[in-house]
């Protein structure tokens, strides 16, 4: 189900009751009623109604005697709340994280949770809190009353340790995420994970299995490990594991309507560069143009649907942009349509829920903002002679 759908279905459990407080803001004064929605609070003044709705609000905080609400360029506080300040609060940030999670598109019930202390670093961005932990079947996610807030799908962690009471996750982009002061909850906590992702791993093997019935125990085992369903791996990596393997690939490919782009980029680029990622009912391509400043996406749809060749600028890095890619693709469920939004387009009201993923997603602001445009595919003469022109717009692309 796609997140927008998920948000508009309003599954949340309709509990409103209103608390009397007193409001200060640059935008709102004085004295007001609170109601939390399911979406929004909703403040009600003597002359005016404001929405402050989930999506806008960076930041909630209990100070003393008020809640402070920090927006994007505002403020709100709400305070001579008396007994009800805590229970405000604990109602409005309930409902806030029950938002945040629709917009990560979980509805399911944690199979593990607990309190901890994390911290890590996404480029310039630092963070560090307490938060309680959730642990679902495919992704974990932690949730501060902040943007810090994260979703670690389990398929694209690429190593997990235990080392002096602190755990350590590490996703395919190399990004680090540590977790502390988990006191009895640390071994739980990892004994599940591992439990976890073997069986995500389980079922990727059986998969493979029956992809090419040709490979033994240890080639299955070694693939899933270099690439689980839904994640992404350098095809000269895969061929090291298994021709056989990557054949069967390729048989795939061929069945496409677009089957030529493939043969295309074997001609045009570098092969050992050639990124393949792999879900049930689609295949994704990720190859750099010969001069490695951009990336070209291609998808090879299960159905009958053909996708533009979306291209991608990779600042020089095609690797980590390969997998910040597929971080992205994998933060919206594989909905190749959001990946080349721009920042206007998250601001519009029917991607409420995507903003939200946006604001907490590193790998997502960085692939739109990289999107350098689109080839269609016309024809194999015209979608080349484009896609070539597209990829010389920062320079002469040599093609041999």
């Amino acid at each position: 189900m796609e997140i927008a759908a998920l948000m508009e279905e309003g599954n949340y459990e309709k509990e409103a009751p209103e608390f009397d407080a007193l409001a200060s803001s640059p935008l709102l004064s004085g004295d007001v009623k609170l109601c939390v929605g399911e979406n929004a609070l909703i403040v009600y003044a003597l002359f005016e109604t404001i929405e402050i709705t989930f999506t806008n609000i960076n930041e909630l905080s209990l100070a003393e005697y008020a809640v402070i609400i920090k927006l994007d360029s505002s403020f709100y506080s709400f305070s001579r709340m008396g007994c009800w300040l805590q229970v405000f609060f604990d109602s409005l940030f309930a409902a806030y994280n029950k938002a945040v999670l629709y917009a990560m598109q979980i509805s399911a019930k944690p199979i593990f949770t607990t309190q901890i202390s994390f911290h890590y670093n996404e480029g310039s961005f630092s963070a560090s809190n307490i938060a309680s932990l959730n642990l679902y079947e495919n992704c974990l996610v932690f949730l501060p009353p902040d943007l810090s807030a994260r979703r670690v799908p389990l398929n694209l962690i690429s190593s997990l340790h235990e080392d002096k009471d602190e755990i350590t996750l590490q996703l395919i982009n190399k990004q680090n995420y540590y977790f502390t002061q988990l006191a009895c909850a640390e071994e739980p906590l990892m004994h599940i994970l591992e439990e976890q992702i073997n069986k995500l791993r389980g079922n990727s093997q059986e998969i493979y299995a029956k992809l090419d019935i040709t490979l033994t125990a240890k080639q299955i085992t070694q693939i899933t490990g270099l690439m689980s369903i839904g994640a992404i791996a350098p095809i000269s990596q895969l061929m090291s594991l298994s021709p056989t393997f990557v054949a069967a690939l390729e048989e795939k490919l061929s069945l496409s309507s677009i089957a030529f782009v493939y043969q295309a980029y074997k001609r045009l680029c570098d092969n050992t560069q050639i990124w393949l990622g792999f879900r049930e009912d689609f295949i994704w391509l990720i190859t750099p143009s010969p001069d490695n400043k951009f990336a070209a996406l291609e998808f090879f749809m299960g159905n009958d649907e053909v996708v533009d060749t979306l291209v991608y600028h990779t600042g020089g890095d095609f690797n980590t942009c390969s997998a910040l890619l597929t971080c992205a693709l994998e933060a919206v469920n594989y909905q190749h349509e959001i990946i080349c939004f721009s920042e206007e387009d998250f601001h519009k009201k029917e991607n409420a829920a995507y903003y939200m993923i946006f604001k907490r997603n590193m790998a997502l602001p960085y692939v739109c903002k990289s999107f350098a445009g689109r080839v269609i595919h016309s024809s194999p003469e015209s979608w080349q002679r484009n896609l070539l022109e597209l990829w010389s717009t920062n320079g002469i692309v040599s093609v041999k």
